[in-house]
């Protein structure tokens, strides 16, 4: 008796609760597969920037890399080249498009090290900047000191 009624509760229960229960599964399961493909959707869009990057054409590899540090806003290296490309975009236009373009490169390589304070790539690079940039664009040869300290404590062999 008492067998039959917890099989007539346990058939109750899952006709009432399993459409419920399969919506939240499989919006969960479609919600993990839309991630990867955004994920899948970056990794095209890095490719194609450093396709483009290494074609030296700057402004679609810039475009390519914002692509996929859109897609994937907390990967340093996405964010990382997005700055290496708007500096050489930077370097090789005209001195009035460099000075609107250059400040990207900075904010780019700043947020870089943020999401990843071991990017050492992008902490070489913004030490560079720094240096070479005037002060009106964001140049400080002090941070720069600093942050090549970084680098060379970084460097040093463990004791």
């Amino acid at each position: 008796m008492l067998a039959s009624l917890a099989a007539a509760r346990l058939t109750r229960y899952r006709r009432i609760c399993w459409p419920f229960l399969s919506l939240i599964f499989w919006g969960a399961f479609s919600c993990s597969l839309f991630a990867a493909e955004i994920q899948k959707e970056a990794a095209n869009f890095f490719l194609n920037g450093r396709q483009a990057y290494a074609e030296k054409r700057f402004d679609a590899a810039a475009s390519a890399f914002e692509s996929a540090a859109a897609a994937a806003p907390t990967n340093d290296e996405y964010v990382y080249w997005v700055g290496k490309a708007h500096g050489r975009r930077a370097e090789t236009a005209g001195w009035l498009t460099a000075i609107q373009i250059a400040p990207l490169a900075r904010v780019a390589f700043e947020r870089a090290i943020e999401l990843n304070p071991n990017n050492w790539d992008a902490v070489s690079d913004l030490a560079q900047y720094y240096d070479d940039a005037p002060g009106f664009l964001g140049g400080d040869k002090t941070k720069a000191a600093a942050l090549r300290s970084r680098l060379l404590r970084s460097a040093a062999p463990a004791r």
